[in-house]
């Protein structure tokens, strides 16, 4: 793994990348000693989507998912379940 920022909360962090067959691209596994492990097609959030996202990815590492593939196709949705995350806290 090498080091980089982390996509979600800017903190270093260890990324790998990988080929999904399922979805045939190229992702970048981040573990993140923040945010938790995630799979990712890199993508320009703003802060506040970052945040939710971040929260949505922290609290699937919790209870013991499957790390969260982020991507084009499904990250609008990741960020709304993660809005819902952070206003419960």
């Amino acid at each position: 793994m090498a080091h980089q920022l982390c996509y979600l909360c800017r903190s270093g962090t260890k990324t790998a990348k990988e080929f999904d067959p399922e979805s045939r691209a190229l992702l970048t596994t981040v573990d993140c000693p923040r945010c938790g492990r995630y799979r990712v097609m890199p993508h320009a959030w703003t802060n506040h989507e970052r945040s939710c996202l971040a929260a949505y990815v922290h609290h699937e590492n919790e209870v013991g998912r499957r790390p969260p593939l982020i991507q084009a196709t499904n990250w609008t949705t990741l960020v709304k379940l993660g809005e819902a995350i952070l206003q419960r806290r």
